[in-house]
């Protein structure tokens, strides 16, 4: 288990995860939406468009519900335990989330290579926006955690966490 010692060093860690796992979905996504818009990529199997839908809803509800489970859980971190073991239940349920909208991420980019389609390119950037929501900023976990004066101040200037 990682320990903080810091606000910084969680904040530097958790950022790492987030921006690493969306990094390579945005770059093959990138390409592949520019190949198929310019017309030099057709997919492997040719889908329709109700078939698309079939492939598309599946993966937006995963999204959707995988992100109410994130935030039920962030939700249930007891204010009772010291902030440091707040601070690792939060990065441990919040990595879990990321790879799995990576997971997802990657699944969005392979329909896209292999049916040939940048209506996927639409459900990945669906999945962007969610993520963005969820990014984390010492701001946003301060609230999340239900952080209140001193502690909130000294967690907000990246202190020495403080109990």
């Amino acid at each position: 288990m990682i320990n903080f010692s810091t606000p910084s060093a969680f904040l530097e860690k958790i950022n790492q995860w987030f921006n690493g796992l969306i990094a390579l979905p945005i770059l093959a996504v990138s390409y592949g939406y520019l190949e198929i818009h310019s017309g030099r990529f057709n997919g492997i199997v040719m889908i329709n468009l109700y078939q698309e839908f079939v492939l598309i809803i599946p993966i937006l509800f995963a999204a959707v519900v995988y992100t109410r489970r994130y935030r039920k859980q962030v939700g249930r971190i007891f204010l009772d335990k010291p902030l440091n073991e707040r601070v690792k239940e939060y990065f441990r349920f919040s990595k879990s989330y990321y790879l799995i909208m990576f997971l997802l991420g990657m699944l969005t980019t392979i329909c896209i290579f292999v049916f040939g389609s940048t209506s996927f390119a639409g459900l990945y950037a669906f999945q962007l926006f969610i993520l963005s929501i969820h990014r984390p900023t010492l701001l946003s976990v301060a609230n999340k955690l239900n952080l209140k004066g001193d502690i909130r101040s000294d967690f907000l200037k990246k202190n020495i966490f403080t109990n």
